[in-house]
């Protein structure tokens, strides 16, 4: 998905003098539009952030770290 469609998944609104982002597919609401372009990949199929240990595929950076530190570095300490 290109960011064309990923924008065309959500409108804008002004609630109480304030621009909203508000998602399409739910009821997500931001008043940023990097927060919502990331909220819209949850909808897709677009992970664009790949464990280096074992492949898994994220949504989102922090997601692939947590995982990272989770899986892969608490097993070794274990070890």
């Amino acid at each position: 998905v290109d960011g064309s469609e990923l924008q065309a998944s959500y409108q804008t609104q002004i609630i109480e003098g304030h621009t909203v982002c508000c998602c399409m597919v739910c009821q997500y609401r931001s008043s940023k539009r990097s927060n919502m372009n990331r909220h819209l990949k949850i909808h897709t199929d677009e992970r664009p952030f790949s464990c280096p240990h074992c492949g898994q595929r994220f949504t989102q950076k922090e997601n692939m770290l947590r995982h990272i530190r989770l899986v892969h570095v608490s097993r070794n300490c274990r070890k």
